[in-house]
């Protein structure tokens, strides 16, 4: 990890494209100011976490879904005689 000192009102650059500027400094506080293209997300590190974990658990979610398909697939096949083609990439 890069640790840098800044004082207010300073910068630092990433890249050409993204400066981050101290603006205010309070106590145990620092007010930020970001400059950065549109294209980039910029989220607070617990925001980025929760929503790293509800994509984790969304995607598990899924793949539990795909599972009750294969297994609804199987049942209806063995049932009805006759293949049901929305699922073959399932």
């Amino acid at each position: 990890m890069l640790v840098l000192t800044r004082k207010k009102n300073e910068s630092v650059m990433f890249g050409e494209e993204i400066k981050i500027t101290i603006l205010d400094i309070r106590g145990d506080s620092i007010r930020l100011g970001i400059e950065a293209p549109k294209k980039l997300t910029v989220l607070r590190g617990e925001l980025y976490q929760a929503v790293k974990e509800e994509n984790t658990r969304a995607a598990g979610v899924e793949q539990s879904v795909l599972e009750q398909l294969r297994i609804w697939r199987g049942k209806k096949t063995e049932q009805d005689g006759k293949e049901d083609s929305i699922f073959d990439d399932i």
